[in-house]
């Protein structure tokens, strides 16, 4: 399911307001590498400008060993991307990730303190939109509910010095 919403940018002065399109996909691994065309289809109809992907593969053989965040950026029409790896997985990768119409200045990924059974972690990137600095939060949480929550708690806190972002994921 895709999800997409607006946002506007509020700076001080001179810098008016700019307005984006994010959204949050789960991309479930493409259908293991069959769904690239109708997935970047539906993905350009709403045209983000950035967006939040949970469930990719990289490199797995379930995937046909295929880089799907490069593939999937490149049929839909983004510049910028990066994956996060989550787990080993069937001889390649797996994890998730964005795609920006707008320069990434910065990527770092960060573990959950709070954790079950698979690595769980979210990425914060910092996406360069007409000047101002926007950070970009994307995740895949513990499905478990008391994890989902320690998770989400961690995360919001994360926030705390950030002027403008988003936080996006499953």
């Amino acid at each position: 399911m895709c999800v997409a919403f607006g946002l506007s940018l509020t700076g001080c002065g001179s810098f008016g307001t700019t307005k984006i399109t994010v959204a949050s996909y789960n991309v479930q691994c493409l259908s293991y590498g069959t769904q690239l065309n109708h997935i970047s289809e539906e993905i350009k109809t709403l045209n983000p400008d950035i967006i939040g992907l949970q469930e990719l593969d990289s490199f797995t053989n379930r995937s046909k060993n295929e880089d799907q965040i490069k593939l999937l950026a490149e049929a839909s029409g983004y510049k910028y991307y990066y994956f996060t790896k989550t787990i080993s997985y069937d001889g390649g990768e797996y994890g998730h990730g964005i795609m920006s119409k707008y320069p990434i200045k910065s990527y770092e990924v960060i573990p959950f303190d709070n954790q079950d059974s698979e690595t769980r972690c979210y990425s914060r990137s910092v996406i360069e939109v007409n000047g101002k600095e926007l950070v970009f939060y994307n995740t895949h949480l513990e499905f478990m509910g008391d994890y989902q929550t320690k998770q989400m708690s961690e995360l919001v806190q994360q926030t705390k010095n950030d002027k403008y972002f988003v936080i996006t994921g499953d």
